[in-house]
């Protein structure tokens, strides 16, 4: 018997010894599938989402341009135009384009600079438009 084979029969009897295991505590592999989970985020008004709001100083802002060397230009809903930072925890795993909605937090001792906090989807920026929270020309 091979090696792969030895691994494979024990994987085998491994998995069928934790369904034993399983259906000896008297709950049935269907009842498990068929469990009802709500979705994280969603509450019961009307299938919105509980969405990240700014803390203290954080604003509001519209990407306006891409800049390069992973700074945007931002338009905050204090209507000032920012140059944004996009710090290395959010780099290649949040991709930022153009118009879309973020959260900003300005430096303290440079206030046309700032870094990028948060992204959100374009559902949620919908719904922070909903809810008023933008205005609606941004």
């Amino acid at each position: 018997m091979s090696r792969f084979s030895r691994i494979l029969l024990h994987i085998v009897l491994r998995a069928r010894d934790c369904v034993d295991d399983f259906q000896s505590t008297g709950l049935s592999l269907l009842k498990v599938k068929t469990i009802a989970v709500e979705p994280t985020g969603m509450s019961d008004n009307g299938g919105n989402k509980s969405l990240r709001m700014p803390d203290e100083g954080e604003v509001f802002a519209v990407v306006t341009d891409m800049l390069g060397a992973n700074r945007v230009k931002v338009r905050c809903m204090d209507g000032t135009e920012r140059t944004a930072r996009i710090p290395g925890r959010m780099q290649k795993r949040v991709w930022i384009r153009e118009d879309d909605i973020v959260l900003v937090d300005p430096w303290d001792w440079q206030d046309e600079k700032a870094d990028v906090v948060w992204r959100y989807e374009k559902q949620d920026a919908d719904q922070l438009r909903r809810e008023g929270h933008i205005q609606e020309n941004v």
